[in-house]
């Protein structure tokens, strides 16, 4: 790819050149994913599926004994993304204010907003089975999640203080989409507070991040960081306020509707197999200047478990 429309930088006229002219933060969500590395074409990993709760063993009889089950190793293949540019001699020579030499920034930048990218296609994916799942077939964000069938169906605990597992799946979606408000998160907060095991035991997850677009930052702001409920006129405490939830906005949300609580912990990754690297060279017989640019990295997950996620409407 060839520099183009570079004669109005030869200008003597002109006073001003934008390239990269303002200040920002083009990654946002390294924060939010985790980052990881890898040696290898591709990244596999695998969860267990343990027996479950303990049972009540009468006097004189034997105890039950559960298989521990291996699931199918989930598989991610590294992507390479390269950029090159070249730059003719002759321009190189007559560009009066050093924009082109400044390339090698933006062409950084376009890998970073790559990355970002694929970051944020975890989440503008994550009610579609088209574009990637997990370990069980479903997307990340689905209603019916299946819970292992051998312990989801197992004898109600009369006697004891766990509860009986009378359902086969688990949700970590709202279903139907629904605007951000005080009342859809609290919803949200407690459905991801309910996340159950493989086995269908309770976690102890809890919420930490608050995804939004740019569209729902004012309103994310509002009903978390108030200390009185913001939905109703009447004097009451808000609740959202005891679990700090972080903010994080990205525009690279493509749906403006769509939002998503993240756990303290979760399977979301993002493995860097090759750092970006950045090279540049002359063309053979020409003397223009090659700028050539590459990295590779995986992402996707294994669990569904920790995220929680809304379309909106």
């Amino acid at each position: 790819m060839a520099v183009q429309n570079v004669g109005v930088l030869f200008q003597s006229g002109l006073k001003k050149v934008m390239a990269l002219g303002y200040n920002e933060e083009v990654t946002i969500l390294d924060k939010v994913v985790n980052m990881g590395t890898t040696e290898d074409e591709f990244v596999e990993w695998t969860g267990v599926a343990y027996p479950g709760g303990a049972e009540e063993k009468a006097k004189g009889e034997d105890m039950t004994y559960k298989d521990v089950r291996v699931e199918v190793p989930k598989r991610i293949f590294v992507r390479t993304l390269a950029l090159g540019v070249r730059v003719y001699m002759e321009d190189m020579e007559d560009d009066k204010y050093d924009v082109l030499s400044r390339l090698s920034d933006a062409v950084g930048r376009a890998h970073k907003v790559s990355e970002e990218m694929a970051r944020a296609n975890l989440f503008n994916g994550a009610f579609l089975t088209a574009y990637r799942t997990g370990y069980d077939g479903k997307a990340l964000c689905a209603v019916d999640h299946p819970l292992q069938t051998q312990y989801a169906l197992a004898t109600a605990q009369t006697t004891s203080a766990l509860a009986a597992r009378t359902v086969t799946t688990w949700s970590n979606s709202a279903g139907t989409g629904t605007d951000l408000s005080y009342s859809t998160l609290t919803t949200g907060i407690a459905a991801l507070r309910r996340t159950v095991t493989r086995e269908g035991e309770f976690t102890t997850i809890k919420p930490t991040i608050l995804l939004v677009p740019p569209e729902l930052e004012a309103t994310a702001y509002e009903i978390t960081k108030s200390s009185d409920r913001p939905d109703t006129s009447n004097r009451a405490i808000s609740g959202l306020t005891r679990w700090g939830l972080k903010i994080v906005t990205t525009p690279y949300l493509t749906d403006t509707n769509t939002w998503f609580l993240l756990a303290d912990k979760h399977d979301l990754q993002f493995f860097r197999r090759k750092p970006m690297t950045i090279k540049q060279r002359d063309a053979q017989g020409s003397w223009d200047a090659l700028i050539e640019s590459v990295q590779r990295y995986a992402t996707g997950f294994h669990d569904p478990r920790g995220v929680w996620g809304n379309s909106g409407v």
